[in-house]
This record gives C-alpha cells, sequence and structure tokens, in this order.
C-alpha cells in the first residue's frame, strides 16, 4: 500500500446513492486531497436517458464544455492520481487530455457495471488510456488482458462494528432499483414466504417518472408494474442501513447481464446478515457458506424452511475486513 498523504485525487464517477462521497471520505482519511466530480454532466433526467440510451450528439457540446472546466482545473492543480468509476460520458480523447497535464499522474478506472453494458467503458479500458483497470465482475477479467478482479466494498455505514442493535420487524427485505425481472421475482418470493412471523419488505426505485415510463413501453418486464409499486425518491443511507439491521435477510437480485456481487451483497457481508441471491457466482467466492447465502433460480426460485429458521455463522473477521472500503482503497491506490 501507498502512502496517500498529500497526494491529490481527481476523482470522476457516478453520483450514485452516496457512495462516491464514501469514497471520497475514505481518501481523504487516507491523507488524501481529494477534488470529485460527477461523471455525468447532466442532473436531469432527460439528459441521463440520452446518456444512457447513447444518444450524445444532442448534447455533445455540453459534455465538452463540462470537461474543458475539469480539463483546466487539473493544469492548476497538478493531480498524482486520476481515478475514474463506471464511465458513460467521458472519452479517450479527454482522458488523454487530463493525463497531459501531468504526466506523472497515475490513472486508474474501475468498473462497478458490467463492461459489456458501457460502450464507453469498453473503449477505454481497451484502449492503453488507463495504468491500472479493474472490474467487480470476476469473469470479465479474463476477457480484457490489463482488467484486474476487484470486489465491492462495505462503509462504515453497514459495518456491525459501528451499528447498535436493532429489534427485528422483517424476515426479508429487498430494496434495489427497478430492473429487468427483479419485479416479478420479489413478488414469487413474497408468495413462497408469505405466512412467516414476520412481514417481508420491499423498495423499489426509479430515478425519474420519465424514465420508467419509457421502460413500460420498451420493456414487456415493466408492464405489470404501476406508478404506486415505485418510489421516484431514494432511501437515504441511514434508511437503508435502520432496514436491513430491522431484517433477518436480505434479498439480491443482479442484473442477468453480470454476474459481478451487488453493493448490497458486500453489505450484508459488513452487517453479518444471512442473504438469499440470484447470483450463482457467489459460491466462487471466500465467504460463501450455504448457511448464510442461499442461491435461488431466478426462474424457479425455491428457498427452503431450514435455511430461513437457521442462525447466521460469521466468517472470519479477517475475510470479512478484505472486503471493508478501507482495503478496497488501499488495493485500488497501491
Amino acid at each position: 500500500m501507498k502512502d496517500l498523504t498529500g497526494k491529490k485525487v481527481l476523482f470522476i464517477g457516478p453520483s450514485f446513492f452516496g457512495y462516491e462521497d464514501d469514497i471520497k471520505n475514505e481518501l481523504i482519511v487516507q491523507g488524501a486531497e481529494v477534488d470529485y466530480f460527477d461523471e455525468r454532466p447532466f442532473t436531469s433526467s432527460i439528459g441521463k436517458i440520452l446518456i444512457r440510451l447513447g444518444i450524445k450528439l444532442l448534447i455533445k457540446k455540453a459534455i465538452n464544455e463540462y470537461y474543458n472546466n475539469i480539463i483546466e482545473q487539473a493544469k492548476i492543480v497538478k493531480y498524482d492520481y486520476f481515478f475514474v468509476i463506471s464511465p458513460e460520458t467521458i472519452s479517450n480523447e479527454i482522458v488523454e487530455k487530463i493525463k497531459a497535464t501531468n504526466p506523472n499522474m497515475k490513472s486508474i478506472i474501475y468498473m462497478w457495471d458490467a463492461i459489456g453494458n458501457k460502450n464507453n467503458a469498453n473503449k477505454l479500458i481497451n484502449s492503453t488510456s488507463f495504468d491500472c483497470c479493474y472490474s467487480f465482475d470476476r469473469n470479465e477479467v479474463g476477457l480484457f488482458p490489463n482488467l484486474q478482479f476487484l470486489p465491492l466494498f462495505f462503509s462504515e455505514n453497514f459495518d456491525v462494528n459501528y451499528i447498535n442493535e436493532q429489534l427485528r420487524k422483517y424476515s426479508i427485505i429487498f430494496i434495489g432499483t427497478v430492473h429487468s425481472d427483479r419485479y416479478t421475482l420479489v413478488n414469487k418470493i413474497i408468495n413462497q414466504v408469505d405466512g412467516n412471523l414476520l412481514p417481508f419488505y420491499s423498495f423499489f426505485y426509479c430515478p425519474s417518472k420519465l424514465l420508467f415510463l419509457f421502460r413500460k413501453i420498451q420493456s414487456k418486464e415493466f408492464s405489470n408494474i404501476s406508478l404506486r409499486d415505485v418510489s421516484f425518491s431514494s432511501l437515504d443511507k441511514t434508511s437503508i442501513r435502520k432496514l436491513i439491521c430491522e431484517s433477518d435477510i436480505i434479498l439480491d437480485i443482479e442484473h442477468p447481464s453480470q454476474t459481478g456481487l451487488t453493493m448490497r451483497t458486500i453489505e450484508a457481508l459488513g452487517l453479518r446478515k444471512k442473504l438469499i441471491t440470484t447470483n450463482e457466482d457467489i459460491k466462487y467466492y471466500d465467504f460463501y457458506s450455504s448457511n448464510n447465502v442461499c442461491v435461488i433460480d431466478r426462474n424457479k426460485p425455491v428457498i427452503s424452511k431450514s435455511f430461513l429458521n437457521s442462525m447466521y455463522i460469521p466468517p472470519s473477521e479477517d475475510i470479512i475486513n478484505k472486503y471493508s472500503l478501507r482495503e478496497w482503497i488501499r488495493t485500488i491506490f497501491s
């Protein structure tokens, strides 16, 4: 691990449920000076939809102006590290201009989305723009010769050592963005476990009504989801943590196009909670135990009563600590 004391970090990544703040704050705790910029120049729903759909011609001028301001700042600050997470808008040309502001600057890219879902990221990782490239999906590493595997993390917000005991209210909890078959699958599981002593809690989030209505037109999987089933305001971390702590088991449903473990899966580890997941790949991780993790078929989910009633048996502290945000930062900036 390198000492980050006094090192200047230019951090560009998506604004995503406050995880960017967790990363920035941990870098500061480890001694770095950090300037953070949202990777997406637009906060409006229309702008985000155009980026997500790859329709950038209409907003190219605004993207260039946004990044030109960052480049001008980089000329003044002379950053030691250039750190990018899951890019959608930044191009190779912009990356090279930022790097040119300090030839000795180390450039790092980390993917917490499937690379195949991000056209820009695919191009960047296939290029030689970054000194170090990481992915949360171990199955993608073999597809790119310069890609290293690094799972996601849990922050202090989801570390059981920093949390007071909560009264149990729910048997199983699901909190997540509405996409793919998540809504259908959650309801299948609710019907299966209905009758437990404690109720099931679910919360579906969508960033905007416009995006939701677009998905209803575009995807048959959204056809049976009504507006009242979805929240267009996200839960804050304190609320999410409280709900999870009040539950016995966390339900995780990954996007069908990825095999990397979700943030919620790693947070379950940090909070020492049992997990039900559709992700078979979890069996290859060192913290996996059939006592703590129930892997279900997303087409025919079956959850045994013995799993629902079993006690959590925590892995060793050495294994758990490997997945902390502190160690994640140390690995990336090593």
